[in-house]
């Protein structure tokens, strides 16, 4: 049996996006606890008590090369991430004789690899230049947390989600907490997800660190989702709720455009120069959204990607 290793990006300024999705990956294809997980991360030390990093097998290490020093020939590598040396990857794998699934989402330079996974449903199959012996694109190859594999459920109640993530965004959240009251919203219709508290708003509203479970059903409740085009924007899309969006980093520009381009949301730029004052007006555009994501997300399973990696005996 191959050894089987997962390097992916997260905690502090990369977010914990990756962290998320390659957890979800490897615990759709049942190597969860066997697999040997290096995390590439310029983490606070005091923060790494509040983080959950879902892996059972885990290191944190800051260099890259530290990494590939540990991995043994002829191995299974899953990487997940935007800032890895692609040529020293490439490197490796011809030394190495590696098996490469590479999980990717904007970026064109990707590393020669045996599988790559891109769910974008924007992506297409001659935007990648590298070597790459099986492409998985589009949003059959979704990779997504167990309950949102799930029949999208009925719209629960009238209630409004927002979550941006966990990273310096505490000052945005209050912002559009505070433009639903104006619009009309009742504060006790707003949930939060969020790993810590933010003066302004009751604790009651914010909800830390909690599972896919609580998550799916958050999102089930809402018929409105605050939102940034990362994973929780497949989770959104999966369940089909209505949808404003804006980036918290560059990474996330393009997708936000594409997104609002198939209009399976709105749009609102950069987060942080969002323009507040058409509040009213990204409410009333939105109110599409939900049906156009029905187009492009028909029959989310995740058996469509283990069948397709059955030939590696992972």
């Amino acid at each position: 049996m191959r050894n089987i290793y997962n390097i992916c990006e997260g905690g502090g300024q990369y977010g914990m996006g990756h962290v998320v999705r390659s957890f979800s990956f490897c615990k759709i294809i049942g190597i969860d606890k066997r697999v040997t997980t290096f995390i590439k991360s310029k983490i606070n030390i005091n923060d790494i008590d509040n983080i959950n990093f879902f892996f059972k097998n885990y290191r944190l290490i800051e260099n890259e090369q530290k990494i590939y020093n540990q991995i043994k020939k002829n191995s299974i590598v899953i990487f997940d991430g935007y800032n890895f040396n692609i040529r020293q990857i490439n490197r490796l794998n011809e030394k190495l004789n590696l098996k490469i699934i590479f999980i990717s989402d904007i970026h064109e330079k990707v590393p020669d690899c045996e599988i790559l996974i891109n769910h974008l449903p924007y992506i297409k199959r001659t935007f990648f230049k590298s070597k790459i012996k099986k492409k998985l694109i589009g949003t059959d190859y979704a990779i997504l947390r167990q309950p949102f594999y799930s029949k999208s459920p009925k719209l629960f109640s009238d209630k409004v989600l927002i979550c941006l993530g966990n990273y310096n965004v505490s000052k945005l959240i209050f912002k559009i907490f505070k433009s639903l009251l104006n619009y009309g919203f009742d504060k006790s219709k707003v949930d939060i997800i969020f790993n810590e508290d933010i003066k302004g708003i009751p604790k009651k509203n914010i909800h830390k660190n909690i599972g896919a479970l609580k998550v799916h059903k958050l999102i089930s409740k809402s018929k409105l989702c605050f939102i940034t085009p990362g994973n929780i924007s497949y989770e959104v899309f999966s369940i089909r709720r209505n949808c404003i969006m804006g980036s918290i980093s560059k990474t996330q520009v393009i997708p936000a455009k594409e997104f609002d381009k198939m209009k399976i949301c709105v749009n609102v730029g950069k987060w942080k120069d969002a323009n507040f004052d058409k509040f009213d007006d990204w409410i009333n555009k939105s109110s599409i959204t939900a049906l156009n994501q029905k187009t492009f997300f028909k029959e989310l399973s995740s058996d469509k990607l283990k069948k397709e990696l059955i030939y590696l005996n992972i």
